[in-house]
């Protein structure tokens, strides 16, 4: 695994992490871990 590699896999967890953030918001459920 490159530097490529990493980079895109911590963009596609850090969109996915915001993605199911702003859906806990929507429902006023709390984002814990």
């Amino acid at each position: 695994m490159n530097e490529t590699d990493t980079l895109i896999r911590l963009i596609l967890s850090t969109l996915l992490g915001g993605l199911v953030g702003m859906e806990r918001q929507i429902h006023h459920k709390p984002a814990g871990l």
